[in-house]
C-alpha cells in the first residue's frame, strides 16, 4: 500500500518547508520525502540524515547537497554540470561580454557562481550581475547597464515566466 501526504512548502520557504517535513516525518511517520526546491533539500538534509529519512530530489541540487552526503536519490542534475554546459554553449559563440539576472535565491546563486567559475580561462567574461524578486516587473534599468557596459548577451537565471516576458517586451 502506498499512502501519499503533502505539506506544501510555497515558493521555495525554508521555514515551511522544515515545518512540512517535521510535520509529516514526526507526526505521520513518513520515510520518504520530495522536495519542492533546493532550498527545501539544503534545509531538511541534515534532519533527514538524523531521522533515517531519505530524500528523493526530482530537481537540480548544488554541490554543497552533494558533499554533505544527505540520504538523497537525485533524479536531476547538479547544478554545475548545468553551468559546465551553459559555459561551454557561451564559449563556443561569439559572445565575450555577459550578463546575468538571476532569482535572489541558492539556486540562482550555485547557478551563477558556477558559470563564472566554468567562464574562467574561456575568453568570456561576467561583466555584471544583478538579481530579482516575483514582485520585480521593472528591467529597463538594469538592461540599460548592461548595454553601457558593452554586455554582448544576457543569462536568465531561474527566473519565473512573468519576469522572463517581461524582461523580453522591456528589451525591445
Amino acid at each position: 500500500k502506498f499512502e501519499l501526504s503533502v505539506q506544501d512548502e510555497g515558493p521555495c520557504d525554508v521555514n515551511r518547508s522544515v515545518s512540512g517535513f517535521k510535520s509529516l516525518v514526526d507526526f505521520m511517520g513518513v520515510r520518504l520525502i520530495i522536495p519542492g526546491c533546493l532550498a527545501g533539500t539544503k534545509a531538511n538534509g541534515p534532519l533527514a540524515g538524523a531521522k533515517g529519512v531519505l530524500i528523493l530530489s526530482p530537481g537540480l541540487i548544488d554541490r554543497e547537497v552533494v558533499e554533505r552526503g544527505y540520504p538523497l536519490l537525485n533524479f536531476g542534475t547538479v547544478l554545475t554540470q548545468e553551468a559546465s554546459y551553459l559555459a561551454k554553449m557561451i564559449s563556443a559563440s561569439n559572445v565575450k561580454k555577459i550578463a546575468t539576472v538571476r532569482w535572489a535565491n541558492a539556486f540562482g546563486e550555485e547557478v551563477n557562481s558556477s558559470l563564472k567559475e566554468r567562464l574562467q580561462g574561456t575568453g568570456v567574461t561576467m561583466i555584471a550581475e544583478e538579481l530579482a524578486t516575483e514582485q520585480t516587473r521593472e528591467f529597463t534599468s538594469m538592461l540599460l547597464r548592461f548595454k553601457r557596459l558593452g554586455a554582448d548577451g544576457i543569462v536568465l537565471n531561474s527566473l519565473g515566466a512573468q519576469q522572463m516576458l517581461t524582461l523580453m517586451r522591456q528589451l525591445k
